[in-house]
Order: C-alpha cells, then sequence, then structure tokens
C-alpha cells in the first residue's frame, strides 16, 4: 500500500493541511523521488499538478536552502495552449501558499509562454 509517509519529509511538509493525495499522485511522487521515469494519462481536474507542483517546490526550497543564489528552473510542457495559462495560475497560488505560511523562504513563479509549433 502506498502511503504517504513515504515521501521525502521535504515534499510531506509542503503538502498543504487537508489536501488528499490520490493513490495516481502518490505512486507518481515515489518514482519521481525515486529519479524514476513517469508518465501519468488523466482526465482533466485529475491531479496531474500537484505531481510536478510539490517536486518543484521542494527543490526550489532545498536550492535556497543551500544557498544557491538562484533556484533551479522546472520545465512544464503543456501541449493544450487553453491549459498552460491555467497551469500558471495554479502553480502560483500554490508557491504563493507555501510563502504566505512561511514554507518557501523565497517567492517562486510560474511562467506560461505561448509558442507555436511554427515558432520552435
Amino acid at each position: 500500500m502506498v502511503g504517504i509517509e513515504q515521501l521525502p519529509a521535504v515534499w510531506r511538509e509542503l503538502i498543504p493541511e487537508g489536501i488528499l493525495l490520490r493513490s495516481m499522485q502518490l505512486e507518481t511522487l515515489l518514482a519521481v523521488a525515486s529519479k524514476r521515469d513517469a508518465l501519468i494519462i488523466a482526465k482533466t481536474s485529475g491531479g496531474k499538478s500537484r505531481v510536478f507542483q510539490l517536486p518543484a517546490a521542494a527543490l526550489h526550497k532545498a536550492s535556497l536552502a543551500a544557498g544557491e543564489p538562484k533556484p533551479p528552473i522546472v520545465l512544464c510542457v503543456v501541449q493544450i495552449i487553453s491549459l498552460g495559462g491555467h497551469q500558471a495560475d495554479c502553480a502560483n497560488d500554490y508557491f504563493g501558499g507555501l510563502y504566505r505560511v512561511g514554507l518557501l523562504v523565497r517567492p517562486a513563479y510560474a511562467l506560461f509562454v505561448e509558442r507555436s509549433v511554427e515558432g520552435l
């Protein structure tokens, strides 16, 4: 049985109170924590965002704690343009909440950049 206690401690502290992770999210987060590849196919509002937001926030926090002047960049590719802005807004809400309660010492930001195939 997959349980939240199997996640790294720093990841667990970044899960907002009252948020329950779905088994698919836990399994995927465990794969990411173990540096294994993971592929998630789920419907809209299926919980995919939390799977990249949580490790990104943890990486941001760890890099600042280690004294790195600039936190790392986490890239999330969204294939549907209309979802890109929504993903950035949700990530900014999550990161902002962590900063406001003191779980991140510096704010983290998500940015959506729209590129067409012709522009590559």
